[in-house]
């Protein structure tokens, strides 16, 4: 049995297991709104110290001129509605990507990526997909959102599933997909 087993080391992952440079995720901006918010809210609610005491190495893009992104949600027994605004993700580029988060990449094994980042930038999407793939890295992309999925993005998508390991996506989300890029009736 390999090292990593997770019988091995119990039902938790350890930081032996989980090691520096393992994994990098580039998250939904919406949920990781910490990238942009005011310096005195990471401090007001601990947000980097609780990351970084539980083994994880930080790196957050601020951009001081725009907000940070917004979401409302409405959630009943059978549905949910979501009205956004990405504020200041819409501003993420490669250059910040590669100026900034770049080393990250590369000292990582396992790259997983939201869909909901080709929002913010489609061609960061795609360029670290394509990075790694060419390092023979692992990389996994979801299929989140539907309208990401649909017509507009989904392109996106489709030129980044051929570098794709693996890919995680939910059911409604993988639907429109099948049906708008791979003409496959779900």
């Amino acid at each position: 049995m390999a090292s990593t087993d997770v019988r091995k080391h119990g039902s938790a992952f350890s930081k032996s297991v989980l090691r520096d440079g393992c994994f990098f995720g580039i998250g939904n901006p919406l949920l990781d709104i910490s990238a942009q918010v005011d310096p005195e809210i990471m401090r007001n609610y601990n947000l980097r110290p609780a990351a970084e005491n539980d083994g994880l190495t930080t790196a957050y893009q601020v951009n001081p001129n725009l907000s940070t992104g917004k979401c409302a949600m409405l959630l009943t027994p059978n549905s949910r509605a979501m009205v956004t605004s990405l504020g200041a993700s819409e501003e993420f580029s490669v250059k910040q990507l590669v100026n900034s988060d770049w080393a990250y990449i590369e000292k990582a094994q396992i790259i997983c990526s939201e869909d909901y980042f080709i929002g913010s930038s489609p061609e960061a999407f795609l360029k670290v997909a394509q990075y790694a793939h060419s390092e023979q890295k692992t990389f996994c992309m979801t299929l989140s959102a539907k309208f990401i999925a649909g017509k507009r993005l989904g392109g996106w998508l489709l030129c980044a599933l051929q570098y794709a390991d693996f890919v995680f996506g939910y059911e409604e989300a993988t639907k429109v997909f099948g049906r708008t890029h791979l003409d496959v009736e779900v």
